[in-house]
């Protein structure tokens, strides 16, 4: 089911009761952008990543949000498209993410005109700060402030007259008025006197004391009126809260990005420190399932993962269990069977997690259980602790001598220009002689991997006594060279002026 500005308040309840009732619930979102400003690479350690992606998360913007609530092997699935309503927010687009969003039915006009608004925790909060009569006090202020100086002037003596009978012991009084705008004027003034309201008798404009009764239903519609604002503005909060109270397991497929999201859209600027945010992470959702990753490395599923030993994306995967003798028939509530369509991909995603689980021990499951994929890494990320590595390589790090104001030549390599070592065959020769080949990462490092740890001592050993123009180089073991990187990412993250939520 589609939900818009158009529908919402008649599905939300149906759709927080859903998510109280789960067995568990699945999501999805599609985005305006999801790409950092250069590839992903195997040598990234996991915080590396998660910088790149918090800076991705702040830069661009959620179109719709996928949920699918599973209770009984029944699915409730649900595209819900989203718009910040904030009159200052950024609107980020990446080109790619635009075009591929249009090859795949993205209904821009929806998304713009009928997107439910949003905002994040923090500033869900700051919109209750204050009192109702500020509020009104600023509606005259702006109002003030678009007067010509004639028509302020004439402001002024109706304020003050207005003023002084709120100060008298009088009860009614008539303001003369001599056309439209100066109505106006006393009618914006007087919404932020609970104490006094308007009376229009005989085509004259009469101002009155309010009894008890009135300043009630006056306080009462201006809360209505205020309250209407807030969920105006803040609508997919609701949801969000119900999701975050309930606590129930959710499940993505190779969902480190969306979470990047989620985190940078509904609850404030993702911390600096890569640790936080999983402590935060895990805080608010201590049940996150990546199916990606249960594919990749279940044991018990390894029959059905050499189906299809290439691709593991959320639809392969979907058609192989859904070829399984064994697998699960759903009733679901889905329309239309489009693939990066946020509800049907989150269905999808419900849909091969509840496949797959039937194959694992509660054992093997909990194992799984908060552990997410990363594209093209040598890590996946625990979010209960310390991350996994995938293999035991070792490797070392030369600082690229460019950063030690040594010499350096630029060299063409497939029209791409790459920073190498003057005297690079020297160098190389030491690193040929232990059967690895070196590359440089980063623009800023020579990396090289060695297995064999006699070996791996001998060329640290070698390293460390050789000289470039009567310099020590630095080598960098895996410690010294997270800890050289954590420094510069994190220096980097904290100069950077995308912080604004």
């Amino acid at each position: 089911m589609i939900v818009d500005n158009d529908n919402f308040d008649l599905v939300k309840g149906q759709i927080i009761q859903e998510i109280q009732q789960a067995d568990f619930i699945s999501f999805d979102l599609e985005l305006t952008g999801i790409r950092g400003e250069y590839q992903d690479i195997f040598e990234e350690f996991p915080f590396e990543r998660y910088l790149k992606l918090r800076r991705v998360s702040m830069k661009f913007n959620i179109i719709q949000v996928g949920l699918c609530m599973f209770k009984n092997n029944t699915a409730k699935a649900y595209t819900i498209y989203l718009f910040p309503q904030d009159q200052d927010e950024v609107i980020g687009l990446q080109v790619g993410a635009v075009n591929f969003n249009v090859d795949n039915g993205m209904d821009w006009n929806r998304w713009i005109r009928k997107g439910i608004g949003y905002v994040n925790e923090a500033s869900f909060k700051k919109l209750y700060e204050g009192t109702q009569q500020v509020e009104q006090q600023e509606d005259y202020k702006q109002f003030y402030q678009t007067m010509k100086p004639n028509d302020k002037i004439q402001a002024d003596k109706l304020t003050q007259d207005i003023d002084n009978f709120i100060k008298s012991q009088e009860t009614e009084i008539l303001i003369e008025t001599k056309n439209g705008y100066q109505r106006k004027i006393v009618h914006s003034y007087i919404q932020q006197h609970q104490q006094v309201i308007k009376e229009n008798r005989d085509g004259k404009m009469y101002l009155k004391k309010s009894n008890q009764d009135e300043i009630q239903q006056f306080a009462q519609q201006l809360q209505d009126k205020r309250d209407q604002k807030i969920l105006d503005k803040t609508g997919f909060v609701q949801i969000w809260e119900k999701l975050i109270a309930s606590k129930k397991t959710m499940v993505g497929h190779n969902c480190f990005g969306d979470i990047m999201f989620m985190y940078s859209h509904f609850i404030g600027c993702p911390p600096i420190t890569y640790e936080q945010f999983k402590e935060e992470i895990h805080q608010r959702i201590p049940r996150i399932i990546d199916t990606k990753y249960v594919y990749q490395f279940s044991p018990s599923i390894k029959n059905i993962r050499e189906m299809n030993d290439v691709n593991s994306s959320v639809e392969n995967i979907y058609n192989i269990l859904k070829s399984q003798n064994n697998s699960i028939d759903v009733q679901n509530n889905i329309d239309q069977h489009q693939y990066h369509d946020a509800g049907f991909d989150a269905y999808v995603t419900g849909y091969n997690y509840l496949n797959i689980v039937q194959n694992l021990s509660k054992e093997e499951l909990s194992k799984q259980l908060n552990k997410l994929y990363l594209f093209k890494s040598n890590y996946c990320i625990n979010l209960e602790g310390q991350d996994i590595k995938l293999n035991n390589i070792q490797f070392l790090v030369i600082k690229n001598i460019e950063q030690q104001n040594n010499k350096i030549i630029q060299q063409q390599n497939n029209k791409k220009k790459q920073p190498i070592f003057e005297k690079q065959d020297e160098i190389y020769q030491i690193f040929y002689k232990y059967h690895t080949n070196p590359k440089i990462i980063h623009n800023r490092y020579i990396y090289v991997e060695i297995n064999n740890e006699q070996e791996f001592e001998k060329l640290h050993q070698e390293l460390r006594n050789y000289q470039f123009d009567g310099k020590d180089i630095q080598v960098f073991n895996e410690k010294q060279y997270i800890h050289e990187r954590r420094e510069l990412r994190e220096k980097d993250a904290r100069l950077d002026k995308l912080e604004k939520r």
